[in-house]
């Protein structure tokens, strides 16, 4: 008998739609996925680990947006989630707050509290 997948909360499908399909680990934590379930997903191929506690939860979980807008939206969503408490900087602010005539190409980019600065 195969393996049933639990579905994902729309708690959480809510917050990846709006971070271009991606989740951190905390994230899936308050909307009540455990740790296990997450690494199962990421092993089983449902999830893909993008970066350290950040995971991609499948066209399913993206907006209906232009691909570039994705792209974009996935890049500066991805340094926030990897370290947090960190706050946007650069292209990448200006991608979350909705800034328009960006590249399609951004890169993370974050600064954290005691000042230093983490880049991908």
């Amino acid at each position: 008998m195969p393996l049933r997948r639990a579905p994902v909360p729309p708690a959480l499908l809510e917050v990846a739609r709006r971070q271009g399909g991606l989740v951190s680990m905390r994230q899936c934590a308050t909307c009540g996925v455990p740790p296990d379930r997450v690494t199962r997903a990421a092993r089983t191929g449902a999830w893909q680990r993008v970066a350290r506690g950040v995971y991609d939860l499948g066209p399913v979980a993206r907006a209906d947006h232009d691909t570039r807008d994705q792209r974009r939206l996935r890049s500066a969503a991805i340094g926030p989630l990897a370290y947090p408490g960190s706050v946007a900087t650069g292209a990448a602010a200006l991608t979350l707050h909705g800034v328009l005539g960006l590249p399609t190409d951004i890169r993370p980019e974050v600064t954290l509290p005691a000042g230093t600065s983490r880049d991908g």
